[in-house]
């Protein structure tokens, strides 16, 4: 099998999935007990959290576990917007994930104006339209680091210097979920409110993932119950899944430098066999997009098409997110960068892993050219 749609989710690592049955099996008291046995469960999730935290540049007190990416975005979304003014904005733009976006078509309250940044055709934020569009009514600002569809990346420092400038109360949300673990994240250096944490992008657990609150930022609680995560996120924590996340953690610490670099020639090899072997396509992904995701459209094929020719090779790739699959709408994404039907339905995302190797580039690349052209003979007429 090969396996190219780490994006969706990623294989566990091993010793990520060892560590989580060891805590099953051997710790599984509840951390919040009173009795020495639940003292030793605690242990690990401190642990856990002091090594997360030290990995983005965090305080122990700044990390808060939840059940992945798309409750963090909740959470830091309505946590945010529960004290804010009435008549306040939102920045954000059109290409987030669909856990931000449908999240603010959910708001409850009804008065609060959500203004759109432009992106580029690779989906780059516009500063500039920042600088125009950032006021005094701005309550929140959210912006993705990675895109989850093209793999373009934001520069969050410039993001949040020229928010602070317009409004230094506004409070800045960044959703790192695909660029933890693979970019080098510091939370100081990039002065915002809250980051959005996931453990299954990085070979870590499903169900599990983190929202990093900064220690001078104030935000409501959504949940209420109990007073585990600080009061935050209350409920019995997932300390198997939280261990393990860490462990990935670890892992991607002592990798990350070097598999960049090694994701980056797979990513390149990849680009050049398919343009070479492949007329009208389009590439996506810019010249600076992050390694892990490429996102191209080829001219008069269907891409759920395609994805189903190549899983008859035991080959996975997809169409876009996870997340917007089993939506009736089309990739929101793709069809806002692209004014052009035919390129629209030929898109797919090949996202990379680290046990990708080249063969498998090479295999799928040339299973792609191959069923692209058996395609284009019936949407071709020849």
């Amino acid at each position: 099998m090969i396996y190219l749609d780490n994006a969706a989710t990623s294989r566990i690592h091993p010793d990520a999935l060892n560590k989580m049955n060891e805590v099953y099996n051997d710790f599984y008291g509840n951390p919040s007990s009173l009795h020495s046995f639940g003292y030793e469960c605690e242990k690990l999730l401190k642990s856990s959290r002091e090594r997360i935290a030290s990995f983005i540049n965090a305080s122990n007190n700044e990390i808060f576990f939840t059940s992945g990416g798309t409750e963090s975005n909740n959470l830091a979304i309505l946590g945010h917007l529960a004290s804010c003014r009435p008549k306040s904005q939102v920045l954000t733009t059109h290409i987030e994930h669909p856990s931000v976006l449908e999240t603010l078509n959910h708001l409850p309250q009804k008065d609060i104006q959500v203004v759109f940044i432009k992106t580029d055709e690779y989906g780059n934020v516009d500063i500039e339209d920042i600088e125009k569009k950032a006021n005094d009514k701005t309550a929140l600002a959210i912006f993705t680091h990675v895109n989850s569809e093209l793999g373009s990346i934001q520069n969050l420092k410039k993001i949040s210097e020229a928010i602070r400038l317009k409004n230094r109360s506004a409070r800045i949300h960044i959703d790192c979920a695909q660029s933890l673990g693979k970019i080098l994240i510091d939370a100081k250096e990039i002065n915002v409110d809250t980051m959005t944490l996931s453990g299954h992008k990085i070979h870590g657990p499903r169900g599990v993932g983190g929202l990093y609150i900064n220690k001078n930022s104030k935000i409501e609680p959504v949940y209420w119950g109990g007073n585990q995560e600080m009061g935050m996120r209350p409920g019995t924590e997932d300390l198997p899944s939280i261990v393990s996340f860490a462990t990935a953690i670890d892992i991607r610490k002592s990798v990350m430098m070097q598999e960049f670099d090694r994701i980056s020639h797979l990513k390149y090899m990849m680009e050049e066999m398919l343009c070479n072997g492949i007329d009208d396509i389009r590439l996506n992904s810019g010249k600076e997009s992050s390694p892990y995701i490429l996102n191209i459209s080829i001219r008069d094929i269907r891409g759920e098409i395609l994805v189903h020719f190549l899983e008859r090779d035991n080959i996975y790739i997809s169409t876009g997110s996870a997340c917007s699959s089993k939506s009736s709408s089309k990739n929101n994404v793709i069809n806002y960068i692209l004014n052009d039907e035919s390129l629209v339905e030929g898109t797919i995302r090949i996202s990379f892993g680290m046990f990708n190797s080249e063969d498998e580039i090479i295999q799928t690349s040339e299973k792609i050219i191959a069923y692209t052209q058996e395609i284009r003979k019936t949407t071709r007429g020849r």
